[in-house]
């Protein structure tokens, strides 16, 4: 498992995954894929990113993972992969941004 500093708050699993380890209920099948949560400070940059989403490739399984922050939360893949702006979702609806904070 890679460290990342500071900069990755904490990592969590949602999706049927997370249903099933919260609730004990059999919802994944071997096709599941795996849905991370994660909380990064505002020193996390694109690069930090980048290597993540590297690391996510060598999994064994398909993993998918959202950026979350104060502000609300984005696809870990879409901030990554590009220098423009991104989709976020806020407790206010959508927006257009091209930063997380």
């Amino acid at each position: 498992q890679p460290y990342y500093g500071r900069e990755v708050e904490s990592i969590g699993i949602g999706g049927s995954i997370g249903f099933e380890l919260a609730s004990g209920r059999k919802v994944s099948s071997p096709d599941s894929d795996l849905d991370l949560i994660i909380t990064i400070s505002p020193g996390c940059g694109k690069a930090l990113c980048r290597r993540i989403c590297a690391y996510l490739e060598t999994l064994p399984v398909a993993a998918d993972a959202v950026l979350v922050t104060r502000r609300g939360w984005t696809s870990l893949r879409e901030y990554a992969g590009t220098d423009g702006p991104v989709l976020m979702k806020t407790m206010d609806g959508c927006i257009l941004t091209r930063t997380l904070w």
